[in-house]
């Protein structure tokens, strides 16, 4: 039953609704059905703090660590899922380009379950509320 309510909760990109209480099964429905949300959360972006734990935890999969650049997005408001795009060396000594990684982040915790592989990782942060970037 949450998992229904979570999975019908995602209303708007980085945002969460407050009203109807989307993580009720009841108030998941009515954003389903298309009743706007009154009262939108704002999104929540990752603290220092956050950031270098996320660096860290990453960091442990890449070939050069150092050589990572990383495009930051808030967490969607109230999920622990949270993601960012990495752009690394590869074993050539070229960069990859942007790719999306995912991870749990719940606030205040550790990072976890750090999902590399592109694909999947793409596929998490759409299930995590992420908008699909325009192609």
């Amino acid at each position: 039953m949450v998992i229904e309510a979570l999975a019908l909760a995602i209303q708007s990109p980085f945002g969460s609704c407050a009203e109807p209480d989307a993580a009720t099964v009841a108030g998941a429905r009515a954003l389903a059905n298309g009743e706007p949300c009154r009262k939108p959360l704002p999104p929540v972006h990752l603290t220092p703090s956050e950031k270098a734990r996320v660096v860290a935890a990453i960091g442990k999969g890449l070939r050069d660590p150092a050589s990572a650049r990383y495009i930051w997005f808030p967490r969607v408001a109230g999920r622990p899922g949270v993601c960012v795009r990495v752009n690394a060396k590869n074993g050539y000594g070229g960069y990859t380009g942007y790719l999306w990684v995912s991870f749990f982040l719940p606030v205040g915790g550790e990072v976890t379950s750090v999902e590399l592989e592109p694909q999947r990782a793409y596929n998490q942060c759409i299930a995590f509320g992420y908008p699909k970037p325009e192609d």
